[in-house]
């Protein structure tokens, strides 16, 4: 990647024998696939139209869906914008199969408007559960609706915050849901099996305004979740809520207490590296959390980011975050953190996968200014 970035800068191109080669390594390397350009050239691109038409990106997202959930095709509305298929969804409802209804509804997330509100609630009434599953997600993201005034006056009265100089929050459990809770989407209750009073808050507090919270305990964001510390479900419906609607808000009050890849996506790039950075000097959180938290991050790492993980890679059990990091550290690392790293190699140390790490980091860091300098 740094060679065509260079490459790119200086305007020069592959030689022609190496693109073959490249090319392959872009099918299974997505950092790879999007530097081609424009190192590649004509020649470059020509093959690669020849190699693979379409040219994805052998790494793209593609749709969140749950296997319950319709696949890619929607029948007459399929690959329809969202717009042109809000407008015949509404039109054509009665006439679309249950897939049809779902699957165009599902083409909503990430394009939901108010306006959607009304088409969602007449999917709540729909036979078909699979609709049904898909406006409740939807539902969950708007939380100035009908429906998220219904869940707040479910769970307002389930909140009681007690104490005045040491607040506690106390929740209780709701009640066996009726019909209109039932439609909501709170659970109802299993024929075979004791009812999960749990799941229906869990319902109720993804469905409700977060700002609920707040009113009950009389105290800010942060405040209010460090109450629910020790309640991990309560925060994860929480989370699921603010993930749901996007809230950088929430996010930053919930990060106080949790490490969460869902939260972090509500913010912006720089920003999660500072709660990373926060999460990793504090060292609660286990290298299966944190690595592939951190090797999501853009690179390079922050000077202060990039201290606080070498940081923990030469603690006692370092070496576990060092072999997660193995493929990435080296290329996160900027260049401040060189030094930093032979001297944590020049310790003596009997581990292995620290050691490889620490050196590949520096290792790397020699070539790119080779690179640097020949590119000159």
């Amino acid at each position: 990647m740094d060679w065509l970035r260079f490459a790119e800068e200086s305007r020069r191109r592959v030689p022609h024998r190496l693109l073959p080669a490249l090319l392959t390594l872009a099918e299974t390397k997505s950092a790879v696939f999007r530097h081609l350009e424009p190192a590649i050239g004509t020649r470059g691109r020509w093959m690669q139209e020849i190699k693979n038409p379409s040219s994805p990106d052998p790494a793209a997202p593609t749709a969140n869906l749950s296997s319950s959930e319709p696949a890619a095709d929607y029948g007459p509305l399929g690959g329809r914008k969202p717009s042109d298929a809000r407008v015949q969804l509404t039109e054509n409802w009665t006439s679309l199969s249950a897939r049809e209804r779902a699957g165009t509804l599902a083409l909503f997330v990430g394009n939901l408007h108010n306006d959607d509100e009304a088409l969602l609630e007449r999917a709540l009434d729909d036979k078909a559960k699979g609709v049904r599953d898909v406006a409740l997600r939807l539902l969950d993201q708007l939380p100035g609706s009908a429906r998220a005034g219904r869940m707040a006056a479910r769970l307002r009265p389930l909140l009681h915050a007690t104490g005045l100089l040491s607040k506690r929050l106390e929740i209780d459990l709701p009640p066996d849901p009726d019909k209109e809770a039932l439609r909501d989407g709170i659970p109802g209750n299993p024929r075979n099996r004791e009812p999960d009073r749990m799941s229906r808050l869990e319902a109720i507090i993804k469905g409700a305004p977060l700002d609920v919270w707040t009113s009950v305990t009389g105290r800010n964001r942060s405040a209010t979740v460090a109450l629910l510390r020790e309640e991990p479900r309560i925060l994860d419906a929480m989370i699921a809520a603010t993930a749901a609607r996007q809230d950088a808000e929430w996010a930053r009050a919930l990060l106080t207490a949790a490490t969460d890849r869902r939260l972090l996506d509500c913010l912006p790039p720089e920003e999660r590296a500072h709660w990373l950075e926060r999460h990793v000097r504090l060292g609660s959180d286990e290298p299966l959390t944190l690595a592939p938290l951190l090797v999501d991050l853009p690179q390079p790492w922050s000077a202060p980011l990039a201290d606080a993980v070498l940081t923990v890679i030469s603690g006692k059990d370092g070496g576990r975050l060092a072999a997660l990091l193995a493929e990435d550290l080296p290329t996160a690392l900027p260049p401040e953190a060189t030094e930093r790293c032979r001297q944590l190699l020049a310790q003596t140390d009997k581990d292995a996968a620290r050691r490889r790490v620490l050196r590949d980091a520096v290792q790397y860091q020699s070539f790119k200014q080779s690179l640097t300098e020949a590119f000159r």
